[in-house]
């Protein structure tokens, strides 16, 4: 393909110049002082700084790195297999396989892990469910794997056919459409909605938003996802506990509003953790514990756990409620489980030794039987 291009004092400067336009075949002949007429001849599909190689992956086992490599290896691979992770959760919530529909994450992270497997094998970048692609599909109007094949069947005939029109794509187009999606997936409406309903998240969203902006990308997601973690883990370490009182006219115990009324049943103290029982908990739930039963109106005789909320106990938090449960019977206070109902929690209570240190006879299903078993003369005011 020739084009006659006519120019007016054609001057290059630098090697670049000359290197890029001796790579598509050019021959040309300029002066300062005349118009010349130069020819370029351009080899189309050619125009690349480095021609792309379209040799087709074969299938390896990847080399073992050495023990120097293993330092630079991990923290990027933890970085990249975090931003797999957030991206797939976002696409999930964002844009659901139907409508008014969870996704099951789980699914799609066990796709994603056997995508990446497969692409380590063939020497390909790492597999995720990427918010622009996705968004892309959604809006025009894909909503089946259909399009996601047609698209992938497109890509490889332009590899083959046509890859050096690529260099052509301007950087700005690029931009615009990752822009676009952006603000495709920017949920102001929701951040609005959570500002009302939890000023505690809505920190943390702007926190870790200004983390991804502020800093490189890999340090941002990275120190929000930290920063996402720690929030939770502060939830589960500091639980929200609570003292149940009896409604009246009724075997239903729970939280006294500020003008409910409720029964207050003498000697006997109802405690609620909503959490479950670990070793970064337990010795809070045990000194909430203590305080409710120094703030007793009068000297507690029973004290009934009601254990929903323990969906999971592990050892170390076993231990310490045996100790506490221990201490509390030497000052004479009988202590119960009731509806501890998750059967993980009730084998991992049996087999940590909570249920021997409670005694069967002191587990119940409702916190009303555990009342009238144990405390039978006792009536509510």
């Amino acid at each position: 393909m020739l084009i006659e291009l006519r120019k007016k004092s054609v001057q290059f400067i630098g090697q670049e110049e000359r290197a890029a336009y001796s790579n598509i075949n050019c021959s040309m002949r300029a002066t300062e002082t005349e118009e010349n007429v130069v020819t370029i001849g351009i080899r189309l599909f050619a125009f690349v700084e480095e021609p792309l190689s379209i040799e087709v992956p074969r299938p390896a086992l990847p080399t073992l790195p050495g023990a120097r490599e293993v330092g630079h290896l991990v923290p990027l691979a933890l970085i990249v297999a975090m931003v797999c992770i957030m991206q797939t959760s976002a696409v999930a919530s964002t844009f659901p396989s139907e409508k008014g529909q969870a996704d099951d994450v789980s699914r799609d992270f066990a796709g994603v892990g056997a995508g990446s497997i497969v692409a380590g094998l063939i020497g390909s970048f790492s597999v995720d469910a990427s918010p622009p692609s996705t968004a892309i599909v959604v809006e025009s109007g894909g909503h089946s794997q259909i399009a996601s094949v047609t698209a992938v069947v497109l890509m490889i005939g332009l590899f083959f056919l046509a890859a050096g029109l690529m260099a052509y794509v301007p950087h700005a187009a690029l931009s615009g459409i990752l822009l676009y999606i952006a603000l495709k997936i920017f949920r102001l409406d929701e951040m609005i909605r959570i500002y009302h309903r939890s000023r505690q998240e809505i920190l943390l969203v702007a926190a870790s938003g200004g983390l991804v902006v502020a800093l490189p990308i890999e340090t941002g997601m990275l120190l929000a996802i930290v920063l996402s973690f720690v929030y939770s883990l502060y939830a589960v370490a500091r639980p929200y506990c609570a003292e149940l009182k009896r409604v009246p006219g009724s075997t239903v115990w729970w939280p006294p509003g500020r003008d409910e009324k409720s029964e207050h049943v003498p000697g006997v103290l109802v405690f609620a953790p909503a959490a479950p029982l670990n070793f970064t908990n337990a010795q809070y739930i045990r000194d909430e514990i203590m305080a409710a039963l120094v703030k007793a109106p009068e000297p507690v005789k029973l004290l009934v756990i009601e254990a929903s909320g323990m969906i999971d106990i592990d050892y170390t938090g076993s231990q310490i409620l045996q100790q506490t449960i221990a201490q509390l019977r030497s000052r004479s206070i009988v202590v119960a489980v009731a509806r501890l109902s998750d059967a993980r929690a009730q084998n991992e209570a049996s087999h940590t030794g909570l249920i021997a240190a409670l005694g069967p006879e002191c587990v119940f299903k409702s916190v009303e039987e555990a009342v009238r078993r144990i405390c039978p003369d006792t009536k509510g005011r």
